[in-house]
């Protein structure tokens, strides 16, 4: 049984420049005709093994942030740099969980969007 610790930074996996980058780095063939239409990123969240008791998957209520909270950071790889937001503190922020997931549970949550 393999354990991945909780992500505890408030972030988001994409920024309008490492979107596309993805893109290049996954599909570089294909990238430049992909690029000139809509492109989704999608990921899957469950748990793998038991149900959460601690530390639930969070998500903060898009409307209610702005763009000054967020912030740029880079992610150093081996093969590469990304680059996500990371979120700064509001009292504004409304803030949902989801509470006991189980292993059959599962949310599916977009990413990144090239048309939003």
């Amino acid at each position: 049984e393999v354990q991945r610790p909780a992500v505890l930074l408030v972030h988001s996996d994409y920024t309008p420049k490492s979107g596309p980058q993805r893109v290049r780095d996954l599909l570089p063939a294909e990238a430049d005709q992909l690029l000139q239409q809509r492109v989704a990123f999608f990921n899957v969240w469950k748990p793998l093994y038991r149900p959460v008791e601690e530390l639930p998957l969070a998500m903060c209520d898009a409307t209610t942030a702005s763009d000054e909270d967020m912030l740029l950071m880079q992610l150093k790889y081996r093969e590469r740099t990304g680059e996500i937001y990371v979120m700064r503190y509001s009292p504004s922020h409304r803030w949902y969980y989801f509470p006991n997931m189980t292993p059959q549970q599962a949310l599916l949550l977009k990413t990144y969007d090239s048309e939003t």
